[in-house]
């Protein structure tokens, strides 16, 4: 009986860790969208400033 509690304690350590690196993908997968979407923010940011700044030197 003592061997299946050492599974049973093994297995449960196997699934924790299992769990805590599907969580760190997690949170990585959601800091990269992060990211990508600041960038796509400015990335639009960048292409608003320089169509306005050749509008603004085309009727200077």
């Amino acid at each position: 009986m003592p061997h299946d509690a050492s599974q049973s304690d093994d297995a449960l350590k196997e699934l924790t860790v299992i769990l805590h690196l599907q969580q760190c993908l997690s949170h990585r997968r959601n800091f990269f969208d992060r990211k990508s979407e600041l960038l796509e923010i400015d990335h639009q940011r960048l292409r608003s400033f320089l169509r306005d700044s050749v509008i603004i030197e085309a009727t200077s």
